[in-house]
């Protein structure tokens, strides 16, 4: 008995100790979290370490949070900004918008060129003030953001 309760100490300390796969531990690991632009704009690349990770259906434009949407027909998705329904490309699973593969906007482009990959496409900047854009990348056990800024100047 002293020698069953022995082990059962030793396995039940060996879990308490180890680390939990995903939770609070940076699973997608990306090369740059925040992105800086002049106002020239062009193109910046930011890459993972992990290929299981996609972007979330919601972002942040100039600090609004925009969440996505279906069309009329359910096929297609976009999200809404200032009257204009901007398209969202996704992968095989459309399903609620599940694997985006592209978002356009009206000064940018997100594009998930590879598992790996993403590439933010930047429009000059002449509106004469700063310009945010987030977006959230996830897996099922970790998130994380990440933002560019566009300077006024």
């Amino acid at each position: 008995m002293k020698h069953a309760l022995f082990t059962l100490a030793i396995v039940l300390s060996m879990f308490s100790c180890s680390e939990d796969i995903g939770k609070g531990r940076d699973t997608i690991k990306l090369s740059s979290s925040e992105l800086f632009s002049t106002a020239e704009g062009g193109e910046f690349v930011v890459t993972t370490q992990s290929k299981n990770w996609n972007m979330e259906r919601m972002i942040s434009v100039d600090s609004e949070f925009y969440g996505m949407g279906f069309d009329e027909e359910g096929n297609n998705c976009y999200w809404p900004y200032n009257g204009i329904d901007f398209p969202i490309e996704t992968g095989e699973d459309r399903a609620y918008c599940y694997y985006i593969v592209k978002i356009e906007g009206p000064w940018f482009t997100v594009h998930r060129v590879t598992e790996q990959k993403i590439i933010f496409y930047i429009l000059p900047n002449d509106t004469g003030r700063t310009r945010t854009l987030a977006l959230g990348l996830s897996t099922l056990n970790f998130s994380t953001s990440l933002t560019l800024t566009q300077s006024a100047d």
